[in-house]
């Protein structure tokens, strides 16, 4: 005959057998049977901006024995990693399952899942009106910058002229001064993912003439009336 049992917690546990034959004549074995314990995984993970390398660090402990097996199950496409800590790149912002798997020096396994995040940058994009014209040219910036999750919460517009502003859609005049400038908006959200993009040439300011003429002769007379500009 055969039985099962299922041991609360490790250790050692004195397992006793007792056989009475049909006469009742008996008899008792005994055997030291070693219950291991499982490890218990844990890790930490920090959580980043699309574009960084999030660092997970095994925090995995065992009672009693050690730990030398180490099996990271990434996803994403990422693969897997058997080391005790490792790193990974995500292709884009999301919500990403990681698995860790620990492997006791008893061949006892146990495993944790845990959901890390991917914080997506702003995708910065706008127009302007009017972007050429005589001046005075002041355009108004309409912000188009958008983000997956989360807000926007600063701007940074650099106007190309030495000039700043961190309104989400200003307007901005350009000096009396010919030529090209450059804008560019940088933008940060409230998980702290920022980036920014720069058009060149974006404005063109095209001076105004200065009206100038002279006649002669200053002062005409009726004996002198042709007068020349």
């Amino acid at each position: 005959a055969t039985t099962n049992h299922l041991f609360s917690s490790y250790g050692s546990y004195s397992v006793q057998l007792i056989v009475t034959s049909a006469e009742g004549c008996s008899d008792t074995v005994s055997q030291s049977i070693d219950i291991y314990p499982l490890p218990i995984p844990d890790f930490t993970f920090t959580e980043v901006c699309e574009g960084y390398t999030t660092q997970l660090t095994n925090q995995s402990t065992i009672p009693n024995g050690s730990i030398p097996n180490y099996t990271w199950n990434l996803g994403a496409g990422q693969g897997s990693a058997n080391t005790t800590n490792t790193t990974v790149n995500y292709p884009g912002d999301g919500v990403y399952p990681v698995t860790l798997i620990a492997s006791s020096n008893h061949g006892c396994v146990d495993s944790i899942t845990k959901s890390l995040s991917v914080w997506p940058n702003p995708e910065i994009d706008w127009d302007a009106d009017p972007v050429d014209g005589c001046y005075p040219v002041a355009p108004l910036f309409n912000n188009l910058t958008t983000i997956n999750t989360g807000q926007v919460v600063d701007w940074m517009w650099t106007f190309g002229d030495g000039f700043t502003s961190t309104q989400q859609s200003p307007t901005h005049s350009y000096p009396n001064a010919p030529g090209t400038y450059d804008v560019t908006l940088y933008a940060r959200s409230n998980q702290g993912c920022d980036t920014s993009i720069t058009k060149t040439a974006y404005i063109t300011v095209r001076p105004q003439p200065t009206a100038i003429f002279e006649y002669s002769p200053e002062t005409p007379t009726t004996n002198n009336p042709l007068v020349q500009f």
